[in-house]
Parts: C-alpha cells; sequence; structure tokens
C-alpha cells in the first residue's frame, strides 16, 4: 500500500480568524510582492494581532529584507492581494474580520540574533501566537 509521508513545517500555520492561512499560501504571496515591487525577502515570520473591543485583526508580517521593495504601502497592497487570491478563507475573512496585513521591515541580522539568543536552528514563518514576532521586534529596538 501506498504512504502519505507529511514533511517540511506543517505545524506551521495561522487560524486565529479561521482564515486557514498555510506557509505555502504565504510564499506564494510573497513571491508575487517581491517580484511586483523589486523586494527580496530574506526571512519572515508571520503572527495574528487579535482583536480588540473597537478593532479588527489582523496578521503581522516580521520581513528582513535584502532588498526592499519600491514602497511599503504597495508591497502591503500586493501581498494582501496575493494572499486574497491563493486562500478563499482568507478572503472571506478580510470582507469581515481582518484588516490588511501589518508589515515590520526588520534590519538586516535580525533572525540571526533571534536563532543565537533561543538557541533554535529555524525561524518559524507562522505561528497562532505572538511569541517569536514580540521577540523579534524587540531585538530590533
Amino acid at each position: 500500500p501506498y504512504r502519505i509521508r507529511f514533511a517540511g513545517r506543517t505545524r506551521q500555520f495561522i487560524n486565529a480568524f479561521g482564515e486557514e492561512l498555510i506557509v505555502d499560501n504565504a510564499e506564494r504571496a510573497l513571491a508575487a510582492a517581491c517580484e511586483q515591487t523589486g523586494a527580496v525577502v530574506e526571512e519572515y515570520s508571520v503572527a495574528p494581532c487579535f482583536m480588540g473591543l473597537n478593532t479588527r485583526g489582523a496578521h503581522e508580517w516580521v520581513l528582513e529584507f535584502s532588498e526592499r521593495p519600491d514602497t511599503p504601502e504597495h508591497f502591503a497592497e500586493v501581498l494582501d492581494r496575493e494572499l486574497r487570491s491563493v486562500n478563499s478563507d482568507y478572503d472571506a475573512k478580510r470582507q469581515t474580520a481582518l484588516d490588511p496585513p501589518r508589515i515590520h521591515a526588520v534590519p538586516p541580522g535580525t533572525t540571526l540574533r533571534w536563532l543565537q539568543k533561543t538557541g533554535k536552528n529555524k525561524l518559524p514563518r507562522m505561528r497562532n501566537d505572538r511569541t517569536v514576532v514580540e521577540q523579534l521586534l524587540k531585538i530590533e529596538q
């Protein structure tokens, strides 16, 4: 009989709002955003920004660029549009519960400093909590 073997970062996804965003969706959208804005992303991590009493949720993207985009706003627009295109659940939530992605560009070397500080070998691409994103933003300061 055939066996199915799952490989890679199978536990990394965001489903805080029912959007079921997986790494493959993120990588496709990032590739399109980079291609259309001239950017090169070396590392990234994404986490949810949870809803408040008067605020909608969002995804916070921490990006380490080796080449920055033409404008951060254009990059965010393309990223959002591509995420909506590749993931119908994300698109549905963007119409109701989610604001556009929030982009934070961190200086080159931020990921390396995080890896050294935490003793990890890989940067998690996505988590349903804010631990990694908060640590990356703290290192940047």
